[in-house]
């Protein structure tokens, strides 16, 4: 797991693939103790928004569209099945 200065906590697995929804770019963001995975194609939520807050699923959306180019790098980088 990750924590980046803004307080984020999030970690990212690759795939290769398998896993049925699991195969969607996706990133596990822990927020405030709450987790949550957000997807890398448009940055909105895809499981776990009851867990948050309310006002802090749009603060975890936006800090994933913030960095949605350097997620989706990592993504790439733990999905590819050569590395």
């Amino acid at each position: 797991m990750v924590r980046t200065p803004d307080n984020v906590s999030y970690t990212i697995h690759g795939h290769n693939g398998c896993n049925g929804s699991e195969r969607l770019p996706h990133v596990h963001v822990r927020w405030h103790g709450k987790e949550v995975s957000v997807s890398l194609l448009d940055g909105s939520i895809i499981v776990g928004a009851r867990n948050l807050d309310h006002g802090d699923d749009r603060k975890v959306e936006d800090w994933v569209r913030s960095n949605l180019y350097e997620l989706n790098e990592e993504w790439k980088s733990k999905s590819d099945p050569n590395r």
